[in-house]
């Protein structure tokens, strides 16, 4: 389902979101990305803006804004922290789903409890999103959800290089579900959701990356005036408007076709952008003088979730030929 043009009210969220991370998240994304911690302090400052529910009925004491206001605020959150912007899209995907199962909570649709979810396919394991922190994690199985408290997962430490602020892990089964759902387009939504994370890096790298270009100079002049970066950049900006196209024009119900695709893009130009972005910069794009290292730490752990694109495109292609 297409849909085109913002609406009032999601222009509005946008703004506000926009005003929110530069006041509010910019100033320490860099310290506390570095150090790997759960910023739990600024997740309660975003849970106080009411959009852990963005998806849930107002029946159930949601905000029920539908996909493209979760899209708008995975972007502008990730332009400043992934780390953040996947553990609050994951906060609000699980509200979601334990909303349609009538098995929603006041105490996660606020913030004051963290569920943690995982993500299917990611080396044969389960690797969690929010997993060391959270009070309950979704476990996907073939056609459904189990659902364990606190005392059911035992984290392991985290392996990956980026997403540390987020607390992603692994996770060992070590007790038994306390109920279970059925699966729901669970996994398509989540394909979403690391497609809006993605989404905003690939916005903010290329900012950066443009304004780095017109103020280095060599050999006279700034580089962004050398033939080479300027097709990096233009490239840049044809994978942010591509995967913002799609992502801002989808709706529930999300099919896989659509979902495939959305994971192809976005780990394909996210990556990209990424490395193109270290390369503009040179050596200092290897350095933490700049953000630019840590975006292409989290674009790499996206990519591994999302994919490389050739099978998801195989995918496709089979589901056309059907």
């Amino acid at each position: 389902m297409v849909r085109m043009g913002l609406a009032e009210e999601e222009k509005l969220l946008q703004k506000d979101l926009r005003r929110f991370v530069q006041d509010k998240i910019e100033p320490d994304a860099q310290a506390f990305e570095i150090k790997g911690k759960f910023p739990e302090e600024m997740f309660q400052s975003i849970a106080s803006l009411g959009v852990l529910s963005l998806l849930v009925p107002e029946s159930q004491g949601g905000v029920d804004m539908g996909m493209r206001a979760l899209i708008i605020l995975l972007e502008e959150i990730s332009k400043s922290s992934p780390s953040l912007s996947i553990s609050v899209g994951v906060q609000n995907l699980a509200n979601y789903i334990l909303s349609k199962g009538n098995k929603i909570e006041e105490d996660f649709l606020t913030g004051r409890k963290i569920t943690g979810i995982s993500v299917p396919d990611v080396f044969n394991d389960n690797f969690i999103i929010n997993g060391e922190y959270a009070d309950r994690v979704l476990i996907h199985k073939e056609d459904e959800i189990e659902v364990y408290d606190r005392n059911g997962i035992q984290p392991i430490s985290n392996t990956m290089l980026g997403l540390n602020a987020s607390g992603i892990c692994k996770g060992k089964i070590v007790g038994k579900p306390v109920f279970e759902i059925g699966d729901m387009n669970s996994i398509n939504l989540l394909k979403l959701l690391i497609g809006g994370v993605s989404l905003g890096i690939i916005e903010r790298v290329k900012d950066d990356a443009v304004g780095y270009a017109k103020q280095r100079v060599q050999f006279g002049k700034p580089i962004g005036s050398f033939g080479m970066v300027q097709e990096m950049l233009g490239r840049m900006e044809g994978w942010k408007m591509v995967l913002k196209a799609v992502l801002y024009n989808l709706e529930e119900p999300i099919t896989d076709t659509e979902a495939s695709l959305v994971n192809a893009i976005a780990g394909n130009g996210v990556m990209y952008v990424a490395d193109k972005g270290v390369q503009i910069y040179g050596g200092y794009g290897y350095t933490r003088d700049y953000p630019i290292e840590r975006f292409f730490r989290d674009a790499k752990v996206l990519q591994t979730m999302l994919g490389d694109g050739l099978k998801e495109y195989m995918d496709i292609g089979k589901m056309l030929a059907e």
